[in-house]
This record gives C-alpha cells, sequence and structure tokens, in this order.
C-alpha cells in the first residue's frame, strides 16, 4: 500500500511531461556539431560505431551462409557454385539457389531441398534434411510432397482387381 501511495504523490507533485523526457529522433538533415560540447558528437560515434558493426556482422554471417551452402552442394553434387549464385534472406536465416532445376535451402545448420506440390506443381514443401548422398538421393528420388488436398487416396484394402 505505502508504494502506491508513493506513487500517487510522486504524480501529483510532478507532471507527466517532467518526468518522461521524450527520446529526440534522429532526422535526415545533419545534426550541428558544437566544438564546445563534444556531447553531441560522442552520441553520433557510438551510434555509428553500432550501425557499423551491425553491417559488418550480417555481411559476415551472409557470407558464411553463401560458402556454407556453396561448400555443402559441391560436395553432394559436384557442381561448383557462383557466391552470386545464392540467395540469402538474412531475416530468416537462410540462404537458397538452384541447380539443375533443383532448389537447394541452407535454413540455420540444415540443408533441404525445396520441391512444388507432386500433384498440383503448386507450393514449396521442404523435405527432411540432408546430410549425406543417400539423404539426397532419398529427398530427390523418393520424397513426393503433397498439399493435403492433393494427396492421392489410398486404395480400399478390399479392392478387387
Amino acid at each position: 500500500m505505502r508504494a502506491q501511495l508513493d506513487t500517487v504523490a510522486i504524480a501529483q507533485t510532478y507532471p507527466a511531461h517532467q518526468l518522461i523526457q521524450p527520446i529526440p529522433r534522429s532526422t535526415a538533415a545533419p545534426v550541428p556539431h558544437d566544438s564546445r560540447d563534444g556531447a553531441l558528437s560522442q552520441q553520433k560515434d557510438w551510434q555509428a560505431t553500432l550501425i557499423a558493426d551491425y553491417t559488418r556482422t550480417v555481411a559476415r554471417q551472409a557470407g558464411r551462409m553463401r560458402l556454407r551452402l556453396a561448400h555443402e552442394v559441391l560436395a553432394l553434387t559436384g557442381h561448383a557454385i557462383r557466391e552470386q549464385a545464392i540467395a540469402i534472406d538474412m531475416g530468416a536465416r537462410r540462404a537458397s539457389m538452384v541447380v539443375d532445376g533443383v532448389m537447394f535451402l541452407l535454413r540455420g545448420e540444415s540443408l533441404r531441398i525445396v520441391r512444388p506440390c507432386a500433384w498440383c506443381g503448386t507450393g514449396q514443401f521442404e523435405s527432411a534434411p540432408i546430410i549425406g548422398q543417400s539423404d539426397l538421393r532419398d529427398a530427390f528420388a523418393g520424397w513426393q510432397p503433397f498439399h493435403p488436398e492433393c494427396e492421392p487416396a489410398d486404395p480400399p484394402d478390399d479392392a478387387s482387381w
């Protein structure tokens, strides 16, 4: 109860605009630098440093993803891949590319192939993780993805042919 009274007392003593200071928004116009006050310059310096670090980190992560996908596909297919042929989606943490009509997808640490529905040819379905040649063979030759409404019906057990 005491904490509630203190909050009420503070709210009655100080108007809201004195308690909550707005955070200044950055603008497109350059902020003037006052040589007498280095605080403004320091504020922009730490922000610029954070942005530069973030940009370098994202570029390194994208480069590692491209390199990993290129190495995996080379090991599995024998195709050397140009870096420019690999698309990166950093938001989803995935890299993808197409080799001879087959889409390879690296999502996190997992390599997969992506195929459309075997019945209607639309949609994108990801295979189980591909670790070696046998997984690639199974995903490429044995796996047939279907939308729920496209799945072929199982014949009845008592069908007489």
